[in-house]
């Protein structure tokens, strides 16, 4: 079904219709027949959920479970009012499809599984319906050339200056169909970009390092990236061995990997297991890429653990006994489920009981290489 695009006023009549005829409100409103809506039922996520499924083309399940997707309200009310798509397009011009091809390229070159090139194209089409970036930065698993099955396409959407000095980013995700995947799209200011281009372990230096222009305003200025200057994912090493990279943040890192971890074990005495796992993933999230940083090395964008301890163990941490690889995997999918379906307790159970000790081991790991840097000056 071809997304149905709400003007505000149309969107009033989705709140006001938000009681007892929700129902019918949304049928009537979009012209749908009752039996369109027949699944939506009477708690607010799954009727937010069938909302976004009939008006906006979204689709119902996870891929990976099969389970109800989670559907917050704000998402669903981006989804039907639309934005200024055509602005943006025509901001694109005429370079846009030759930009997107490059991208692909270059993805291509950095690793074994670029990401298709239709599919980049739509996805990025996508974003700029819904944005309208001074630039728009490829990074994280397609653009290193690792783009899976269960991959999606994360893009900085960078406008210009007006933050006032602060770092902050804005988050959203959607789903698009004829990509075929998710999109994380980041939104950030290009003064915060560029001050923290070296800080290892910011969002900011991996999307500077692995990134790939894919559209440009004209006339915006551009921040470029390590790639768009000609280089590669190799040069990135030299740097790292050339101690170009800062590694303040990984104090930070440690810090919130160690809060998360208590977060985990708090939530497992209390037998939230499915919070337990989410806890417990963020936890060795932010240890993996506190010792990435420690080591110098941009931490990169993604959550999964087995890839993160990978790039760890590549600059020399080893933690005894060796990271079960296939249980890091299973808690990254398990705090995945948790967070877009509410998980299942017994598995949830399980997998916290099978990498806590691990976790644990990576966030000890992580502080003692922050003290090792205070020790040092570095």
């Amino acid at each position: 079904m071809q997304p149905v695009r709400a003007d505000p006023e149309q969107w009033k009549v989705i709140e006001a219709g938000y009681g007892g005829a929700r129902v019918g409100a949304v049928a009537a409103l979009f012209g749908h027949g009752p039996g369109v809506a027949a699944g939506i039922a009477a708690d607010e996520r799954t009727f937010f959920h069938g909302l976004l499924t009939i008006v906006a083309g979204a689709p119902a399940q996870n891929r990976r479970s099969g389970k109800p997707r989670k559907t917050p309200y704000r998402a669903c009310e981006r989804a039907i009012s639309g934005g200024a798509g055509v602005k943006s397009r025509e901001r694109a011009g005429p370079t846009m499809q030759t930009q997107i091809e490059q991208a692909a390229l270059d993805a291509a070159s950095a690793g074994a599984n670029p990401p298709p090139a239709d599919r980049l194209r739509a996805a990025t089409e996508y974003v700029l319906d819904r944005a309208q970036p001074d630039q728009l930065i490829l990074f994280g698993s397609a653009a290193r050339g690792e783009f899976g099955a269960e991959s999606d396409f994360d893009f900085a959407v960078v406008r210009g200056a007006g933050n006032g000095g602060k770092h902050k980013v804005d988050h959203e995700s959607w789903y698009c169909d004829a990509a075929n995947a998710e999109i994380d799209a980041l939104f950030i200011d290009a003064d915060s970009l560029e001050a923290r281009r070296w800080e290892a372990g910011r969002v900011q230096c991996s999307i500077l390092s692995e990134g790939a222009t894919v559209f440009a305003a004209p006339g915006a200025a551009r921040i470029e990236t390590i790639r768009d200057a000609g280089g590669s994912l190799a040069d990135i090493a030299k740097l790292v061995k050339q101690g170009r990279y800062k590694t303040g943040a990984a104090a930070e890192m440690a810090e919130r990997a160690r809060r998360r971890l208590r977060s985990a074990e708090w939530s497992a005495g209390e037998q939230y297991w499915n919070l337990a796992c989410e806890s417990l993933q963020d936890a060795g999230e932010f240890a993996l890429k506190a010792l990435i940083a420690a080591n110098g090395s941009p931490a990169g964008y993604g959550r999964n653990l087995a890839a993160l301890w990978r790039r760890a163990a590549a600059l020399g941490e080893a933690i005894s006994p060796k990271p079960d690889e296939d249980g890091l995997t299973a808690l990254t999918e398990c705090a995945a489920e948790g967070r877009e379906s509410g998980g299942d307790d017994e598995e949830g159970a399980a997998v916290f009981h099978r990498m806590h000790g691990t976790t644990t081991a990576f966030v000890e790991q992580a502080e003692k290489r922050v003290k090792e840097q205070t020790e040092h000056g570095r």
